[in-house]
């Protein structure tokens, strides 16, 4: 399904299945606080993100995929992984319906980087 058969579909996700107690925020929070970053001390943390490095190391995912998956959830393509960026993925992954979790697929194997599919000839 390329982009614009999902854009289409981003019009229609249903946010309510994407709200979280304040206590499920807390634990996403603390797993956030908790990614290993050698060049941010935890007060900025919070405030700045975290790098894709930390994210990968934390993850333990294996290179390519790593690298997607961090890049889906960076929304503000700024190479940092705020904590709202973490929040919504890790919730859009665990509660989306069809819709949120397909445009989340398609954001981590979306090679083209340009957020659009090419056609195979």
């Amino acid at each position: 399904m390329c982009r614009t058969e999902l854009s289409k579909l981003e019009s229609r996700i249903n946010t309510d299945s994407l709200r979280i107690s304040s206590k499920e925020r807390q634990r996403l929070t603390k797993i956030f606080k908790v990614f290993p970053s050698q060049q941010l001390s935890k007060r900025s943390l919070h405030r700045s993100g975290n790098d894709r490095e930390s994210f990968i190391r934390f993850t333990e995912l294996p290179g390519l995929l790593g690298e997607q998956f961090f890049s889906a959830l960076d929304t503000s393509n700024d190479n940092k992984l705020d904590l709202e960026e973490f929040i919504e993925g890790m919730v859009t992954l665990y509660r989306g319906g069809l819709v949120d979790i397909s445009l989340l697929l398609y954001r981590i194997f979306d090679m083209t980087i340009k957020d659009m599919c090419q056609q195979m000839t």
